[in-house]
């Protein structure tokens, strides 16, 4: 790119509409095109093709290749423990020809997010991850006629390769996937022409890379796009690539603190267009980004997004070489929009919304290409579906009179880095236990969250400052290739003072049976447990055991999905969330105003059924960039060391105390006794506690039985103080609970009392 002048600095920031009404279904086979009158809003009522239903398995990740007689989707699909690559191709027009399907992967064991480009034979190439036997590579096959060919290795390091892309051009097939190794992040290509592949790195980095794309110019020449995580931020790069030789890599992004990822490139010639998603320094929401040569002063798009947000964001070229953004955003997140705007000389053309006719429209991924009909296709709810229409009419387009120059955000905004917490230690019992903050509970894109597993854990460590994160996406969205790809991705990030546990969310079948959600969390290898009828807790109970897993009860009384305390099991569940983002599960008080709300489901109606389980929070967060201006729930744990062994060991002796949100350190005994332990035969107790805030305490108070059986009252940061009481003459607990200024809490878990022993 630096030989012919180009510079990709320039983007543009496309916000969103304000949503008026909720979305419905999506949009027809083949549609005539609007005019200028209308063109701000396509409404198309005809139904979409279903290309493969959920029932099969769930399908994900389709991606699209396009010929005049045909659209080819390759897609995975969940079938029990496994995953596998799937073909369809789906006549255009109306020739009423039928949906042919094949699967593409021959012995596959995990065949995960797979890539397809059309070659000017009708030959098709098929690309993916897959993960076999334990080691993770890159595999493809060359379709004819529907049939495969044998799977072809790509790569065959030792390392991690993950998220090919494939495109063709002149006979010549390029491959584009990103490698780990031995502490080396690469972005690699390997060419193939007659049979024989050249591999070469494209980039190496100590930083994290994922997320590439690419676009061939011609046989010889590409540009490479991904996203990495340099200097705590998330970046757009960008190298072209000239036979052999390696062009200087390019940021795209400009200057400005925001959060970038997931390029996507498509175009011709100088109308060549990279996209992705941005979060601006400041904000909470995602938007569309575009980055392209030789442009000055794009429009700057509609400056209120109102309650929506970018979910994906893509890019096509039409028939007559004309480019176009197309994105996918998100209400509240369940209804969903589909937008484009056309690139011109005279900048971007007004915003296009597509109506989709669905009643529940909840779209994590979605793919388009164009000729003279757009095809679009998209995974909803595990389904795959597929419509095409006629694009506006161009020449009615209408453009913006006035042009701008985009502002860079230079708001900080988040936190680099959280401020210093207290550094805590005790010597208990020739042990030395120091405190280490986590979040056990958020989503991502994986299931019904925003951004990437690692976006996640990244942003977690750099920008939350936490000691230890664990990505819990739903169990009846969550694929065996994402969740495969998630465990391989949280160990390659788990080094030093910072560990990645594994883990996901049991969710929905249970739910629905009225036994509540359950963090499933993993001290090693485990897979997603899934709900089949007829089942009850026991099930789930006796899996996590056999794993050695912790199982986390949380958001105890949510009207939503209450837990049934009648199925605890305190061998697989020794610690329960005691709050997140849907609020304190303490008692009914201070929530008796709360509709959503379920009395007798608390945390203290299962202390008061004699049940011993200690205290634990998470955020429950499904927008990992709201975690960075706020916390809803955090988990602090007495730990011998900062690793994955020892935060289970601390779960499972109740060495833990549950935090709103401030890292308030927490230091509660009796008769020398740590929190979570039980004291048996006690003739009198003599409590201690310590609590220390980076804000100013209101009080400590120790609860028994529902109540406050001590208080003490303070203006400072830390408060220490000793209390003796005579022995209860039944079994009993005692926790403390601490609050700040700020209106923070932290609770202690439990210290149980057992006079019969």
């Amino acid at each position: 790119m630096a030989d012919t002048g180009r510079t990709y600095r320039r983007q543009i920031v496309v916000m969103l509409l304000i949503a008026g009404c909720l979305v419905g279904g999506a949009v027809g086979r083949c549609h005539a095109g609007p005019t200028n009158a209308d063109f701000r809003s396509l409404d198309l009522k005809e139904k979409p093709l279903k290309i493969h239903a959920k029932e099969d398995g769930w399908g994900e990740l389709p991606a699209l290749a396009i010929t005049p007689e045909f659209a080819y989707v390759a897609y995975d699909v969940r079938e029990g423990y496994e995953s596998h690559v799937y073909l369809a191709r789906i006549p255009r027009g109306d020739s009423g020809a039928a949906i042919e399907r094949i699967r593409i992967d021959v012995d596959g064991e995990i065949e995960f997010a797979p890539s397809v480009a059309v070659d000017d034979r009708g030959g098709i190439w098929v690309a993916w991850s897959s993960y076999r036997n334990g080691q993770w590579t890159i595999r493809a096959t060359y379709v004819t006629s529907m049939q495969p060919s044998r799977e072809i290795t790509i790569s065959t390091a030792a390392g991690f390769d993950s998220q090919v892309k494939v495109a063709l051009i002149e006979g010549t097939t390029w491959f584009v996937y990103t490698r780990w190794d031995e502490g080396v992040y690469r972005v690699v290509a390997n060419r193939y022409e007659a049979g024989v592949g050249r591999p070469f790195t494209v980039h190496e980095s100590e930083n994290p890379v994922s997320r590439p794309d690419f676009h061939l110019l011609d046989a010889d020449r590409a540009l490479v796009v991904w996203d990495e995580y340099d200097g705590g931020l998330f970046r757009i790069k960008a190298r072209e690539v000239i036979q052999d030789e390696l062009k200087q890599v390019e940021d795209l992004c400009g200057d400005g603190y925001a959060h970038n990822w997931e390029p996507h490139i498509a175009g011709t010639g100088e109308n060549t267009i990279v996209t992705w998603h941005r979060v601006p320094g400041g904000s909470d929401r995602c938007q569309p980004a575009a980055a392209l040569p030789g442009m000055i002063g794009l429009e700057d798009g509609i400056d209120n997004p109102g309650d929506r947000e970018t979910w994906r964001v893509r890019c096509f070229a039409d028939g007559d070489g004309n480019t176009w953004i197309a994105w996918a955003s998100r209400f509240m997140y369940r209804s969903t929009r589909f937008y484009m705007r056309r690139l011109g000389e005279n900048g971007m053309s007004q915003t296009c919304k597509v109506d989709f006719r669905m009643q529940k429209n909840f779209i994590n991924w979605f793919d388009c290409v164009c000729d003279d009909r757009l095809v679009l296709i998209w995974e909803y709810s595990g389904s795959i579906f597929l419509n095409e229409f006629v694009l506006p009419n161009l020449k009615e387009v209408g453009f913006p009179s006035a042009r701008s120059e985009m502002a860079d955000s230079n708001q900080a905004g988040w936190r680099i880095i959280a401020p210093e917490q207290a550094q805590y230690s005790i010597d208990y019992r020739g042990e030395n236990l120091s405190v280490y903050f986590g979040d056990h509970h958020n989503h991502t894109s994986f299931s019904d969250g925003r951004a990437y597993p690692d976006v996640s854990m990244l942003l977690a460590r750099d920008h939350r400052g936490l000691d230890f994160i664990c990505v819990t996406d739903h169990d009846n969205t969550l694929t065996p290739g994402e969740f495969a790809w998630y465990k391989t991705v949280a160990d390659i990030l788990t080094e030093g003072d910072y560990v990645c546990l594994h883990g996901y969310e049991a969710s929905k079948g249970w739910a629905q049976h009225d036994f509540g959600h359950w963090n499933m969390l993993y001290p090693g290898d485990g897979d997603v447990f899934r709900y089949e009828d007829g089942m009850t807790p026991a099930a789930l109970q006796g899996y996590a055991v056999e794993h050695d897993a912790v199982l986390v009860p949380h958001h105890v009384a949510q009207k939503f999905a209450p837990y049934d305390w009648d199925y605890f099991n305190p061998a697989a569940e020794p610690v329960v969330e005691m709050c997140s983002v849907h609020g304190i599960f303490e008692s009914m008080k201070g929530n008796e105003e709360e509709r959503d709300k379920v009395e007798g489901k608390f945390v203290q109606d299962g202390l008061a059924r004699g049940y011993r389980f200690g205290f634990i929070a998470g955020s429950d967060f499904h927008n990992c960039f709201t975690a960075l201006s706020e916390e809803a729930g955090l988990t602090g744990v007495y730990a011998t060391s900062l690793t994955s062994e020892s935060i289970f060991e601390a779960m499972k002796k109740r060495r833990t105390f549950a935090l709103t949100g401030g890292r308030i350190v927490v230091d509660f005994r009796c008769n020398g006794h740590l929190m979570g332990e039980v004291i048996e035969g006690a003739s009198g107790l003599r409590f201690t506690g310590h609590a220390a805030s980076p804000d100013s305490l209101v009080s400590v108070e120790i609860i028994s039985a529902r109540e406050t059986v001590f208080q003490q009252v303070s203006r400072r940061q830390e408060i220490s103080f000793e209390w003796e009481t005579r022995a209860p003459d039944s079994a009993a607990y005692y926790y403390l609970r601490a609050l700040t200024t700020k209106g923070d809490y932290a609770w202690s878990s439990p210290i149980w009392i057992d006079p019969s022993r």
